[in-house]
């Protein structure tokens, strides 16, 4: 999946708020950045894949998997009519402003 892709593996089923609530994660590899909501039982709604793009700093990898987050955070919103609940971020390393 390239970055100018969403993809929806499993749409939402109920329109329950307290159902379709969820929550967003990213996660920063060496040369990838995945980016996904998921539904309270760990059902992916949206997701999105990123290169990292190490060679250009840290900062804008976080940005970019930051603004990656609201449009997921937006479609599952859009989609659901729940809130996000929580987020998280995993990184195989310690963000330093040139690297990671």
């Amino acid at each position: 999946m390239n970055s100018a892709q969403v993809s929806n593996p499993a749409s939402p089923q109920s329109s329950d708020t307290r159902t379709s609530d969820f929550v967003v994660a990213i996660d920063f590899g060496g040369t990838k950045i995945d980016v996904a909501t998921a539904d309270l039982n760990g059902h992916i709604l949206w997701q999105q894949r990123l290169a990292t793009n190490a060679q250009q700093g840290a900062v804008q990898a976080v940005e970019r998997a930051i603004k990656v987050a609201y449009t997921l955070m937006a479609h599952s919103i859009e989609k659901t009519g729940g809130r996000c609940l929580a987020a998280g971020a995993v990184s195989p390393g310690v963000i330093q402003s040139d690297r990671i």
